[in-house]
């Protein structure tokens, strides 16, 4: 599980989601992932930027805690049915999130200057 998170986070890259979902990514993030287009290094990127550490630490916390509760289902004698999948959709999903949280602590420090 957490080389299957390792794998995620050293290679998802902005091509693997939607181009909607790329789309609804602040014009600065964009900029970043055509420089970074690994998704989680840039996040980090944006993060350290934005002196927001704490937001990529929660990206990494929520997408391996929702592994583990997909790996507790199938050692439990559970199926999940695309489980790699959901791993990826989740990391989307959470990334997606991660990016806003940055997005809205960037804004709050701005409107704070004036």
């Amino acid at each position: 599980m957490h080389a299957e998170l390792a794998h995620l986070l050293h290679t998802m890259q902005a091509e693997d989601c939607s181009a909607a979902q790329i789309r609804q990514c602040p014009p600065h993030m964009r900029t970043q992932l055509a420089r970074v287009p690994v998704l989680a290094q840039a996040l980090y990127v944006l993060c350290e930027q934005a002196s927001a550490r704490p937001v990529f630490d929660l990206f990494v916390t929520s997408v391996l805690e929702h592994m583990v509760l997909i790996e507790d289902v199938i050692a439990s004698g559970g199926t999940v049915p695309k489980a790699r999948a959901q791993h990826c959709a989740r990391y989307v999903e959470d990334w997606m999130q991660a990016v806003a949280l940055v997005g809205s602590r960037r804004a709050g420090c701005l409107s704070n200057q004036t």
